[in-house]
């Protein structure tokens, strides 16, 4: 690759910010769960650290949690899981 490591960082937000953007209100939680990168030919892989990634949507949805729902929605949302 010929990108330094902030183009590379940067090129994964937009990947992980418009998967976010695109996810069904319907989905309670985090929609990606791990990642890894393969680099061919090598057949090397690498496992990404998402926590500096995704630290603002659970920040987000926590606070979003405590503020849009009513108590009797988030019971039912718990009982129902």
């Amino acid at each position: 690759l010929c990108w330094d490591e902030n183009a590379l960082l940067d090129n994964l937000q937009c990947y992980f910010d418009t998967i976010e953007a695109q996810k069904s209100s319907r989905i309670v939680g985090d929609v990606i769960i791990s990642v890894s990168l393969s680099c061919p030919p090598t057949g090397e892989q690498f496992q990404l650290d998402l926590t500096p990634f995704f630290e603002r949507y659970k920040s987000a949805h926590k606070t979003k949690d405590a503020t849009d729902t009513p108590p009797e929605e988030q019971e039912e949302n718990i009982a129902n899981a």
